[in-house]
């Protein structure tokens, strides 16, 4: 039996070259791979360990009841009416609650900078970006998930004793 060397060598090229080529098939192509990944802000934060840091974080301790709702495309327009009435507490041990209408839920807090983030008993966060106005109200503007801001700012302020 005579061994056919030409035909050994081209079959195994043909094998090798239908290796790559289902290889490289297989890897994605380079517009599909997802872009490079940053840290969401504050994720290195552990806001289970109550308030961090922050500005106004001892003026943000106490009662605050909602005064009014204004929106941050038009500064020129009233104030928006709101039917429901929130009453925000914060406690100096980064606890606290809200509580509207007929329910009240009980949250974590924590503060860095002028954000301030919530983490609610059954793991639902929210964080808000925090100003006081020269009267000493709270201006509380909802921070959306993709990192924008809401475009109405809520305003509370320290109920009368």
């Amino acid at each position: 039996m005579k061994f056919n060397y030409k035909f050994v060598i081209t079959a195994v090229f043909l094998l090798c070259t239908l290796l790559i080529a289902g290889c490289g098939s297989n890897s994605a192509p380079v517009e599909s791979t997802p872009p490079e990944t940053t840290a969401a802000p504050f994720s290195d934060s552990n806001v289970t360990s109550g308030i961090q840091s922050g500005t106004d974080v001892e003026a943000l301790i106490g009662t605050w009841t909602l005064d009014k709702t204004v929106s941050t495309t038009d500064p020129d327009a009233a104030a928006v009416e709101t039917e429901e009435t929130r009453v925000y507490v914060f406690a100096d041990n980064g606890t606290g609650s809200v509580t509207a209408a007929d329910t009240s839920v009980s949250f974590e807090y924590a503060m860095q900078g002028n954000v301030l983030t919530f983490v609610t008993d059954a793991g639902a966060v929210e964080m808000y970006q925090t100003a006081f106005d020269e009267d000493g109200a709270l201006l509380l503007t909802r921070i959306n998930n993709d990192g924008t801001q809401q475009e109405l700012v809520e305003y509370f302020v320290h109920p009368e004793e």
